[in-house]
């Protein structure tokens, strides 16, 4: 709740971002130093966090993302996670973004997703969530092909322009178990 600070600056030796360390921040920017160590995400990590847009993950050595760890979290349009995540806990993306977003897996999607590991805060028909899987995935979420994802923001992170062709699918929120 620290509203005074909007960037930071990860150091590479940090391994765990602890329970509600961001949590109701009005961090705009997370950087991670290069050679970043992080495994973990624990619970409420970004609960309430509503100004970051964009959190890159890509070059950390991430596992695992806690429950609630990004509950209410509503201003976020892409995150970009390592080929090392493995695990998405209960309501680790629950309740995230009443808009479009995009996940980018830099890797295949994690075997390990639990049920409500992601959950929407509202059912609009327009709101729909993309996924680009760089590596082939096992994964188990109703990802669909079958309607254009023209209308969502698709941003330029870090250089790189995505457009629909680069996306394995999307699905909407009330695709999603216990979301109807």
């Amino acid at each position: 709740n620290h509203n005074q600070i909007t960037g930071i600056v990860i150091p590479a030796e940090i391994k765990v971002l602890k329970s509600s360390a961001f949590q109701g921040s009005s961090l705009t920017s997370i950087t991670f130093e290069a050679g970043s160590q992080l495994t973990t995400i624990q619970d409420s990590v970004f609960r309430s966090a509503q100004s970051i847009k964009i959190l890159n993950l890509k070059d950390t050595k991430l596992e695992s993302i806690g429950y609630g760890c990004f509950d209410a979290a509503i201003g976020f349009k892409r995150i970009i996670l390592p080929e090392t995540l493995n695990t998405l806990n209960e309501w680790a993306f629950g309740y995230i973004t009443d808009g479009d977003l995009v996940y980018h897996f830099k890797g295949p999607m994690p075997e390990n997703i639990g049920p409500t590991a992601i959950r929407s805060r509202s059912n609009t028909a327009n709101q729909k969530w993309a996924f680009c899987v760089d590596i082939n995935t096992k994964g188990t979420w109703p990802i669909r092909k079958d309607v254009a994802f023209a209308d969502a923001e698709l941003p330029v992170v870090d250089g790189e322009t995505f457009t629909e062709e680069n996306y394995l699918g999307y699905l909407y929120p009330s695709d999603l178990p216990g979301n109807n």
